[in-house]
């Protein structure tokens, strides 16, 4: 299973080093890929991909905006420079989740042109997609072949522990988003395994799924080498037991 950073995590440490020491960074903490998003970093995405390869990372799974999920070229140009399997709808914002016209019109778009690529489509949640019950476990039922990427830090904070959803929807989830929570949504990030979403049984429910990567997603830390070092080590015991 591979081991991938989402890069939103790293959007502060970029901003202050450059994409070049983020990737670096990732790569000698021992993490073999990364999860992007729809940020060139000012040198397109076959530039941005092609720094990732020099650091010998891939990419299985990608947050890809809006624009690009509805273009079709603009997709086919991303998921390419990637080399993509699957690509994931990041957000969605509270007005068109809850509207049945506008997340109709937004989601057979993006599946029809992710199907017609050949590329699994996943929809990574935050907190109001849980307001609901149903509402989030329910969209793979209602826009096949849609799959999920359950974040199981906003999982937690909605009061459902996350192993519970995710044994509940097994068949219904691609990847796991693992963010950790500590005991409340201000609160920063704690290492991987130290919080309270039962990381451990996380990794095991995705090692029995045959998930291809598990993709950690942190924000708020002091110090994000420190972070990634002791995340991955816990990441790496549980993925061996």
């Amino acid at each position: 299973m591979n081991i991938a950073v989402q890069m939103y995590s790293l959007r502060h440490f970029i901003a202050k080093e450059g994409l070049d020491k983020a990737l670096h960074l990732v790569a000698d903490c021992g993490f073999d890929s990364i999860e992007p998003i729809c940020d060139d970093y000012g040198i397109g995405f076959a530039g941005v991909a092609e720094r990732m390869r020099a650091y010998g990372l891939q990419a299985t799974s990608a947050h890809v905006a809006n624009d690009v999920f509805r273009d079709s070229e603009k997709l086919a140009a991303f998921a390419d420079a990637f080399r993509l399997q699957t690509a994931v709808i990041p957000w969605m914002a509270s007005e068109d989740f809850c509207n049945d016209e506008r997340l109709h019109q937004t989601l057979e778009k993006q599946i029809a042109n992710a199907n017609a690529l050949g590329l699994e489509i996943a929809y990574h949640n935050h907190a109001h997609e849980l307001a609901e019950k149903g509402a989030l476990s329910s969209l793979p039922d209602r826009f096949p072949p849609l799959k999920l990427q359950p974040d199981i830090f906003w999982l937690k904070a909605a009061g459902i522990e996350p192993i519970d959803f995710l044994r509940e929807n097994a068949e219904k989830i691609a990847l796991v988003h693992l963010k950790e929570f500590g005991s409340s949504v201000e609160e920063p990030n704690p290492v991987v395994g130290n919080g309270t979403t039962d990381a451990k049984e996380v990794l095991a429910f995705a090692i029995s799924q045959k998930h291809k990567s598990i993709v950690l997603e942190y924000e708020n830390v002091e110090n994000d080498q420190t972070y990634l070092q002791k995340s991955i080590a816990f990441i790496r015991e549980n993925l061996h037991e």
